[in-house]
Formats: structure tokens, sequence, C-alpha cells
């Protein structure tokens, strides 16, 4: 039983555990936790969604749904496009939700978004293919249709979350 005690006693002195107590402070104090609203979980979703959506496309219009190695394939190569584009937009304020957001500024942050975190996408997926090359027009398409279908889910979202926000209003819900 002591010797329980004192290891409890150690552990709480460990500098990991009193990193990850101040850290767990900051957080609370920063009221970092709620940025987990549902808006910004379904805008999260929505745009994970739509990268697997992309990918499961460019495996489909390539003839790559046949081969053994289809949902590994698959689950791999959205992880690599999902990483970059969270943690970008993260960054980047794309998944800010203040009051009064118009949609130019919303769309605005998602698209710049795509352009940075999209070449760094395909740099991680060739560097995980082990391919030393990639294609221009692979770059173009890739550039071109996911912005418009990543922007297109934005706009969809951004109408949803404004009706939303508004009802929360009129019915005297804090946003």
């Amino acid at each position: 039983m002591n010797l329980g005690y004192n290891l409890a006693a150690q552990l709480k002195s460990c500098p990991v555990s009193v990193l990850f107590s101040h850290l767990k402070g900051y957080f609370m104090r920063t009221k970092w936790l709620n940025w987990f609203t549902k808006q910004r979980l379904i805008l999260l979703g929505g745009d994970w969604l739509t990268l697997t959506i992309f990918v499961l496309w460019g495996q489909i219009e390539h003839g790559l749904l046949s081969n053994t190695d289809f949902l590994p394939r698959l689950l791999t190569t959205t992880a690599v496009m999902i990483f970059p584009w969270t943690v970008i937009g993260w960054l980047w304020g794309a998944y800010q939700l203040e009051e009064g957001l118009g949609w130019r500024l919303f769309l605005g942050r998602a698209l710049t978004t795509w352009l940075i975190s999209a070449p760094l996408m395909l740099v991680l997926r060739a560097f995980l293919r082990g391919q030393a090359v990639i294609m221009v027009i692979f770059v173009l398409i890739a550039l071109g249709l996911g912005g418009v279908m990543m922007l297109g889910w934005r706009l969809v979202y951004y109408r949803w979350w404004l009706r939303v926000s508004r009802d929360e209003v009129i019915a005297g819900v804090s946003v």
C-alpha cells in the first residue's frame, strides 16, 4: 500500500506530470476545450468526408477499386490529406466561427487553406507511395477539383451555420 502511495507521489512530481498539469490548466483557462463545439465538429467532419470522397473519386477514375489493397490505400491516402488540411486550417483560421463572419472571409480562409495544404498533401502522398515525380496535370486537377469540392461543401455549411446561428439568437441560446 505504501509503495503505491510513494509511486503516486513520485508520478505527481514527475516533470512530465507537472508539464501536463500546467498545460491542462492553460487550456482550461483559455477555454481551448470550447473549440470543440457542435458547429466546428460538423465542419471538421464535413471537411474530412469531402476529402475522403475526393480520394475515393480519384481511385474510381483510375480503376483502383478492383485492387486488393483498395481499402488500405483509400485510408492512408485520405489520412495523408486530412492531416495537413486540418492542421493548416486550424492555424489559418478556417475553423473560426465568430459572430458576423462574412461568406468572403469564411470561404477565403478555406481557399487559402486549400492552396497551402493541397501541395503539401500531394508531396506527402508521393513520399508515402515512393514516387520521385508528381505530374503537373495531377497537381492541377487535384488543386482545381479538390478546391471546388471543398469550397462547395464549405458554402453549404456556411448557409446552414447562418441559419442555425440566427435561430439560436432568436431562441436566446448562446452561439
